[in-house]
């Protein structure tokens, strides 16, 4: 199984809660996870909610919200395919 999420993909979702590729490393991590993702796909999920989740807590209170509300959309959206990493 290989991991076929696209970069245009991430950098979307990247901008809809508003936070610069920089400050997340983008590459670094994408790397990491898509790695994680050829051995585990459940471990590769938990680490990148994980991530997202150690980062909008990081974020000033005032933007939390939103961003969390950003994501909660995310991953209902995600939800209406059956693989949602595979999805182009």
């Amino acid at each position: 199984m290989s991991f076929h999420m696209s970069d245009d993909f991430l950098k979307n979702m990247v901008r809809l809660i508003n936070i610069s590729p920089r400050a997340i490393q983008m590459n670094d991590t994408f790397n990491e996870l898509s790695d994680l993702y050829e051995t585990n796909p459940l471990a590769a999920e938990a680490k990148a909610k994980q991530i997202l989740e150690d980062y909008i807590s990081a974020l000033p209170e005032e933007r939390q919200q939103r961003a969390r509300a950003y994501n909660w959309r995310i991953q209902q959206e995600l939800r209406k395919f059956k693989d949602p990493v595979a999805h182009e």
